[in-house]
């Protein structure tokens, strides 16, 4: 078990929380992005067991400011994940990889339609030297998903199958610390929890603003539920963390 998946489940644990927070902040300037997101962080520290940063925020702080963002989750004891979506060639995706890690993420996704090898493979090793985490992606949380992760594939056996089936049956031999399926799809959930057994977690995104519920994914097996705009756009970040964490309890 990676650091990254130790910290979310002691996170989880002492906040009685399975809410990862999005900071998918749209912001004018580079100064208001940051402040909104940090109060944001420490609004809902406590309500939370994780942060996630995608690429927007990368590209309009910067990797220096990203990087005080990931410290100061770091003091507040909790993990941050890069949700980059690597899907370059192996040697691109390696020296994105170490970019990320090196401004202090914990975890990082990779789109597994890449394949390991030549693709992913200097990834999870990286990862692995770096007691850091690798969360693939094995079915999205928007309705596009259908074309790519819902189509219906033949198996090297000649088994017509789901391409979610395919994958998640994949990334099982990789010894991932999670893999992401989207909380819009319970029942794609559900089978993928039977796949890859009751010891991986599931990150499921697009609850709330995307239709998502946060009870049907937990019931259908995900483990954590991530949320971004519900909680960020809300006037109280604080009080709405809180409501969503006991919707999640109860």
């Amino acid at each position: 078990m990676s650091r990254f998946r130790s910290e979310v489940e002691k996170a989880s644990r002492e906040r009685c929380s399975r809410i990862v927070l999005a900071l998918d902040i749209l912001e004018p300037s580079k100064d208001r992005l940051y402040e909104k997101a940090l109060w944001v962080m420490r609004e809902a520290s406590e309500n939370v067991c994780c942060f996630k940063i995608g690429i927007p925020t990368v590209l309009k702080l910067g990797l220096s400011d990203v990087s005080r963002l990931v410290e100061e989750a770091h003091d507040m004891g909790l993990p941050v994940i890069m949700d980059c979506k690597l899907g370059d060639v192996g040697h691109v995706n390696k020296m994105m990889a170490i970019l990320y890690f090196e401004a202090g993420f914990d975890a990082l996704t990779v789109n597994t339609l890449v394949g390991f090898e030549g693709g992913l493979d200097s990834v999870i090793e990286e990862s692995k030297k770096r007691d850091r985490g690798i969360l693939p992606l094995v079915y999205m949380s928007h309705k596009g998903a259908e074309e790519t992760f819902g189509q219906t594939v033949l198996s090297k056996d000649g088994t017509a199958r789901k391409m979610y089936e395919v994958l998640a049956e994949r990334v099982k031999r990789w010894d991932v610390d999670g893999i992401v399926v989207g909380a819009t799809r319970p029942e794609v959930i559900r089978e993928v929890r039977d796949i890859v057994g009751p010891d991986t977690p599931i990150y499921s995104p697009g609850v709330i603003f995307q239709g998502g519920s946060l009870r049907d994914a937990l019931e259908a097996g995900s483990t954590y539920l991530i949320v971004g705009r519900a909680i960020y756009l809300s006037e109280n970040p604080r009080e709405e963390s809180a409501r969503l964490k006991k919707i999640l309890s109860t």
